[in-house]
């Protein structure tokens, strides 16, 4: 087993089940598949693949925001996803306390950002792996992130094993490039959403 495939083999064994799903579903919709063909799903495999590369993942980042180095401790980069000619930039991170999070750049005419993470809370996350839905709203609330406000909910949700879960989706829309920047957090299963892990992320960005 080579390094890289070392990597990638520890990286699937701590992402939980929700965590790739979550991806899947995103990758899915940037590729704008309908069906999962054999092709298809080859096509897929191989965005995840690159996804781990670390060369990847630094330039998805780049393309997001403008972010402090190196995360503080306890937060690491999971996965990247950047392609121009979409407009897709996709960046994943874990936290050790825990918790999961993906930053999603993409373009978006809506210019209500509160509306976007309204749509995103009814929405939540399905793919053919697994789902996860929010069924209550825990709480309401505003970030600044990267001197711009993010409005987010924060719910919880339950997944295809049944499983009881917190998680949260914010959003920043920025009008003068039609794009929007969400973000998904979601917090392993029997605790509480630390909020202060999402916030000391979100930190870490300096401008937008």
């Amino acid at each position: 087993m080579t390094q890289e495939d070392s990597t990638e083999e520890n990286t699937k064994k701590k992402m939980p089940t929700w965590a790739k799903a979550l991806i899947v579903l995103v990758i899915v919709g940037i590729v704008g598949l309908t069906t999962m063909a054999i092709g298809a799903v080859f096509f897929v495999q191989k965005i995840y693949r690159d996804a781990l590369d670390p060369a990847m993942i630094t330039k998805a980042a780049g393309e997001i925001a403008v972010f402090s180095e190196p995360l503080p401790k306890g937060y690491k980069y999971l996965m990247g996803f950047s392609n121009k000619e979409l407009g897709i930039d996709l960046l994943a991170i874990d936290n050790s306390g825990g918790q999961f999070l993906m930053v999603l750049k993409y373009p978006e005419k809506e210019e209500d950002a509160t509306k976007l993470v309204d749509r995103s809370y009814e929405s939540g996350f399905s793919t053919p792996q697994a789902t996860a839905k929010f069924e209550s709203v825990k709480s309401r609330g505003e970030f600044t992130v990267g001197g711009q406000k993010m409005p987010y909910v924060l719910g919880n949700m339950t997944d295809q094993e049944g499983r009881k879960l917190q998680g949260l989706v914010g959003c920043v829309v920025k009008k003068d490039t039609h794009e929007a920047i969400v973000l998904y957090g979601v917090q392993m299963p029997g605790k509480d959403y630390d909020m202060d892990i999402t916030e000391g992320f979100l930190q870490t960005i300096k401008t937008l």
